[in-house]
């Protein structure tokens, strides 16, 4: 699945330096099929629905976002996360 929707990363994103704190990430193509992508998640979930996905949408460009608004974006969405349990 992952070469069938052109996925170009995925991984685990850490938050803090507490290692517990951390979530699965997948980059996925904007013209991507939805039901590919609901697999996708599923089977990487062990197939169990996950508790949260959030969908972050930007340009087609790489981005390489400074450390400071990344400290931010990551406690922003450590924030989130933590709400679902």
């Amino acid at each position: 699945l992952i070469a069938t929707l052109g996925i170009k990363s995925y991984g685990t994103i850490i938050f803090g330096r507490n290692q517990s704190n951390k979530a699965n990430f997948i980059r996925i193509p904007s013209n991507a099929s939805p039901s590919y992508v609901k697999q996708l998640v599923v089977q990487r979930c062990a197939n169990k629905r996950p508790s949260l996905v959030i969908s972050v949408t930007g340009s087609a460009r790489e981005y390489n976002m400074k450390s400071k608004l990344f400290r931010i974006f990551r406690q922003g969405l450590l924030k989130v996360v933590k709400t679902t349990g």
